[in-house]
């Protein structure tokens, strides 16, 4: 046979983009299919359809569904079609029971005007497979703070573990519509696809069309010929966009057969509407994940997408933040009015701290004006004339000059790319950032340039060899991503402002800044008042109960002072709720001593209008205790504790003891009459102040509307200075063993200690697969006491005899066993973070590498 290939033309690749994939009139066998029309009698079906329906009457098109179904089954799919409606999206059926001891799962769909009905084998639905794919997706969210890659790579390796797919790569789609494996993970005996690069031809528009509007495609077989769909007219192609058991195009499988893959699962990631890219499953056999899983599969991938959206718009609204203090800089900082456009352009560079670039020109009207590095006067003049023919206000990327500008030679200052950013509504006002010229080596799938050729009978058949290809780019820049056109835009809005600024076209502007400022300044106004006020009453109260100059100034100074905290964390929350608990810690402050005080408490946090009222009263209580109360002597203890009470309000608790025979103040003061009045006449809430001989006792309640118990204690955890990250290992660590029987809690520890700086860490999830790993170069052992069928003391009684250290993990409350059996070995209860196990392994003497 004649190995003839030739490469194909652009235009030939072009008619790629028209396979109509959706009209092949084939099914694949792991499915079965029946169609109807509005009146739900048959117009297409699968020919073999009796792999998964016993039919009691010749099916022929035209045949009433209410004839093949019973009456309970019929309401349920026109039930399932009107969610498909709804939606947009097929509806699923799972483990439907239409035969004694058989059941099925079932996709319903609507497509110009026809029901598509497929049918596959069910195997049960699968809630472990669900509960396994949100402890993954809680994986890949507790990765918030981790660099981007990072959650590239754990979602791919959670995929691997949850399909049982030989391959699982991470493709994300660039802007130039190639493709690039950005996470991989892989059966070791199979060459690595990590950072190849495939041309936009290898999924073609079409195909990625569909992509958006079925987020998993699965192709269980490669040599799978398909089962042929019948119809009322053998040259009426059935429409099967929506259809879950799609047939796939010749020339795919082909692609998948010339990859040495037996099935293949890819599953969409859509963000804000376009396809980001795509989880790509590949398989050496043919594989069929039941259709319950899928599903799953499908909710990881949407709710993966929600965190990639996530992630991107804080980091804009970042950058945009960023953007904002350059305005506000530029337009509260400068003299405008008297300013030059040469001078506004080196207000403007500024804008490099936002998209990288190495200069920027300003063209207003007939002049340009420059900052940095920039295009000679030739390139500029060249790149002036082509933007003057763009019939758009959109914002323009350019790679590469020497290609848009058609020039002949590349620019002296060696800028080969350039972002345009209009800034009127033709091109004869913009702005320009540049980059200088990079040399870029590209790694791609085979070569790009034989994506698809054509055998001697004109086929089109896509390239046989996937070796990576090298080719190297000169005389572009760095490319501009998806995010630098955002933010460009967001630039452009701040630059027109600027300008118009300085244009002097800004009369209206500060016509609304002064009934901006009038409306501060009332508000303002307002509060200063109210302060003044309040400070006003503390002053004359605090009077009437001191008896000395200078204790009245320390008590005026303590009461300023708490309210002044209280203000410092209304200010830092923006006027928002603030917590509970920081209050009742700020105002303990050096006197805290863990074994005297205890604050017990879920997070609550207390709104503005309520804030003040309690900071002071608190002030009192803390006050009076180092006074007069539990914490002026030695042996005395106080317990601070809240809870949320029936009715969603608050029940506060001031307790406390270790006195002898207290009693109560023969003359109320300031502060006594300030606990017991303030909160029931500011906050319709209740006060009771019990002397026990033993200690003072206030029971506050306080109403919900002053409450906010969704409030979590995101502020607190800011605030922590640096050394209350987890600490580093104080000794270096070559190998270390983790005896874990859950798959995620084992995956997060090892991540943990390879952060940390272990060289290798051994996993196993029981007892035979930890000897088998166990070796004389572990230095150290973390062992889950229970591993589901059997206990790890066995292994921990061998590490004892071999002198290896070890430390034991465990999720229960009670260690008798333990402490008993090995009184010296550290437990640590789950769940644990870094800070715990990290601070636990430097608490050991481990011994010398050498000594073992």
């Amino acid at each position: 046979m004649s190995n003839y290939t030739k490469t194909v033309s652009q235009e030939q690749l072009s008619q790629c983009d028209k396979e109509p994939i959706h009209l092949l009139g084939k099914v694949q066998k792991y499915g079965g299919l029946l169609a109807f029309n509005k009146d739900w009698k048959v117009t297409h079906f699968s020919e073999n359809i009796d792999d998964f329906l016993t039919l009691n009457v010749p099916l022929n098109p035209g045949l009433n569904a209410q004839d093949i179904f019973s009456a309970s089954f019929l309401h349920q799919l026109r039930g399932a079609l009107q969610q498909a409606k709804i939606t947009g999206k097929n509806e699923r059926l799972l483990g439907v029971t239409l035969e004694k001891s058989r059941f099925l799962d079932i996709s319903v769909s609507q497509k110009e005007g026809i029901v598509l009905v497929e049918f596959e084998n069910s195997t049960g639905k699968s809630e472990r497979f669900v509960e396994d794919i949100l402890a993954a997706m809680a994986a890949v969210l507790s990765t918030e703070k981790l660099a981007e890659q990072r959650i590239y790579d754990i979602a791919v390796r959670h995929l691997k573990y949850l399909t049982g797919f030989d391959r699982v790569m991470l493709y994300r789609f660039l802007p130039d519509g190639c493709g690039e494996v950005i996470a991989e993970e892989k059966e070791p005996a199979l060459s690595s696809f990590l950072g190849l690069r495939y041309p936009a031809s290898d999924i073609p528009k079409q195909a990625r069309e569909l992509y958006k509007q079925q987020l998993l495609r699965i192709i269980s077989d490669v040599h799978d010929e398909g089962a042929n769909i019948i119809g009322l007219s053998s040259g009426e192609a059935l429409d099967l966009s929506s259809a879950v058991t799609r047939a796939v195009s010749p020339i795919h499988i082909q692609y998948l057969k010339n990859m040495g893959v037996g099935a293949s699962m890819s599953i969409s990631i859509v963000v804000e509407g376009e396809l980001w890219g795509l989880f790509a499953c590949h398989h050496s056999s043919a594989k069929i994940l039941p259709f319950s899983v899928r599903t799953s599969l499908e909710l990881f991938a949407q709710m993966y997408a929600l965190e990639l959206t996530s992630r991107e718009r804080k980091q804009v609204m970042l950058l945009k933040d960023q953007l904002a203090a350059i305005n506000h800089r530029v337009m509260t900082e400068s003299n405008l009015r008297g300013t030059t456009p040469a001078k506004l352009i080196t207000h403007l560079s500024a804008i490099a701290e936002i998209i990288k670039c190495d200069g920027i020109a300003l063209c207003l009207a007939n002049e340009a004006y420059y900052e940095g590095i920039t295009p000679d006067n030739r390139v500029m003049s060249e790149l002036r004339a082509a933007l003057l023919k763009v019939d758009s206000n959109a914002i323009i990327d350019i790679e590469s000059l020497k290609n848009y500008c058609n020039l002949d030679v590349v620019d002296s200052n060696a800028i080969a790319g350039a972002m345009f950013i209009p800034l009127a509504r033709d091109a004869s006002e913009f702005l320009c950032l540049f980059r200088q010229s990079v040399t870029k080596t590209v790694k791609w799938g085979g070569d790009p340039n034989q994506a698809k050729v054509q055998n001697q009978d004109e086929t089109l058949t896509p390239r046989k060899s996937f070796e990576a290809w090298q080719d190297e780019h000169q005389h572009k820049c760095e490319s501009w991503t998806t995010l630098d056109v955002k933010l460009a835009d967001a630039i452009r809005i701040v630059v027109i402002e600027i300008l118009l600024k300085y244009l002097n076209e800004q009369q209206l502007l500060l016509t609304e800044s002064q009934k901006n400022k009038s409306v501060l300044i009332s508000e303002l106004n307002h509060r200063v008042r109210n302060i003044l006020n309040l400070v006003r009453a503390i002053v004359k109260q605090s009077g009437t109960s001191t008896k000395s100059v200078e204790e009245f100034t320390e008590l005026l100074l303590g009461r300023i002072q708490s309210l002044s905290n209280a203000h410092d964390q209304l200010t830092s929350s923006f006027f928002n709720a603030i917590e509970l608990k920081t209050i009742i810690e700020n105002e303990t402050g050096t006197h805290r001593d863990e074994n005297r005080i205890n604050i017990l408490g879920e997070n609550v946090g207390l709104k503005p209008t309520a804030a003040t009222c309690l900071v002071l009263v608190v002030h009192e209580l803390f006050t009076n205790a180092v006074k007069y109360g539990a914490l002026s002597v030695p042996n005395g203890q106080l317990i601070v504790s809240w809870r949320k009470d029936d009715s969603d309000g608050l029940h506060f608790l001031w307790k406390e003891m270790g006195l002898n025979n207290l009693l109560p103040p023969v003359k109320k003061g300031f502060g006594t009459t300030l606990i017991e009045k303030s909160i029931p006449h500011e906050l319709n809430g209740s006060v009771s102040v019990e002397f026990r001989p033993d200690g003072l006792e206030v029971s506050i309640r306080i109403h919900q509307q002053y409450l906010d118990w969704n409030r979590t204690a995101k502020s607190k955890i800011e605030k922590l200075p640096s050394t209350c990250e987890a600490p580093s290992l104080t000794q270096a660590l070559q190998h270390i063993l983790v005896l874990e029987d859950n798959f995620l809690i084992a995956s997060d520890t090892v991540q943990i200690l390879e952060n940390a700086g272990v060289k290798k860490v051994s996993r196993a999830a029981n007892i035979n697969e930890a000897n088998s790993v166990f070796d004389n170069s572990v230095e150290l052992a973390l062992l889950d006491v229970n591993l589901g069928v059997e206990s790890s003391l066995p292994f921990a009684r061998m590490m004892a005899d071999s002198g290896i250290p070890f430390i034991f993990t465990t999720g229960y409350g009670q260690f008798e066993q333990i402490t008993q059996e090995f009184p010296s070995v550290q437990i640590i209860q789950k769940p644990y973070d870094d800070k715990m196990l990290i601070t636990a392994i430097n608490n050991l003497a481990l011994p010398h590498q050498d000594a073992k």
